[in-house]
């Protein structure tokens, strides 16, 4: 039987001995291989791995709060455009990323879930 260390990177989950170790993650301190010592955040962690999200990436991130937000609060789309006086068709926008509201509307969306704004544009 080997007395070897072995360590499961936490960003592309191999097995590596340890003295393949090449640092850890910042945010939780996860183990990194040489091959992903690169990346400053793990997948893990759901971070964004050092640069900053995209608008593109940040509309998916709102559009599947918002979307969890809704059915949590029991709330079909319609019922929801009309609770802050929107159209059904703003909220399909918005909950299929293609746009993302104004800060007033946001504001409106967070106060008729019963949420905060920063859980609705949370990562």
């Amino acid at each position: 039987m080997s007395d070897d260390v072995y360590f499961d990177c936490i960003n592309c989950e191999e097995e590596m001995p340890e003295a393949e170790r090449h640092g850890n993650c910042r945010t939780c301190g996860g183990p990194l291989c040489l091959k992903c010592a690169h990346v400053t955040d793990c997948d893990t962690c759901s971070d964004y791995m050092g640069t900053p999200p995209t608008e593109s990436q940040l509309k998916r991130r709102f559009a599947r709060n918002l979307r969890d937000a809704r059915k949590a609060a029991g709330l079909s789309k319609k019922e929801l455009a009309k609770k802050i006086n929107v159209n059904e068709f703003s909220i399909q926008r918005m909950e299929s990323g293609n746009s993302y509201p104004s800060l007033l509307l946001l504001v409106k969306l967070s106060k008729a879930l019963d949420t905060s704004d920063t859980e609705l544009l949370k990562e």
